[in-house]
């Protein structure tokens, strides 16, 4: 089950592929009570950067803020969560 801290859930990469799956995750893990089956999402914690933004200065913490709010469009080449 998510922590009451998550701010971001989403699709499991079993469940990546079903159309909408990462904002099922979303609606369902983050509200009261929750229903989020582990089995088909996940609310990471963490973020880093990667590709043309490894090793830069603030590139993690750009990362963080960018992937771990609600409704947020995390960049796929750019940053790594979990």
């Amino acid at each position: 089950m998510p922590s009451c801290r998550d701010q971001k859930c989403i699709a499991s990469p079993a469940f990546r592929v079903l159309p909408g799956m990462d904002k099922w995750c979303e609606n369902n893990c983050l509200r009261y009570p929750p229903n989020c089956p582990e089995t088909a999402c996940y609310c990471p914690q963490e973020c880093v950067a990667i590709g043309e933004l490894e090793g830069k200065e603030g590139a993690d913490t750009y990362c963080m803020d960018a992937c771990l709010n609600y409704g947020s469009d995390c960049p796929a080449k750019r940053c790594r969560c979990f």
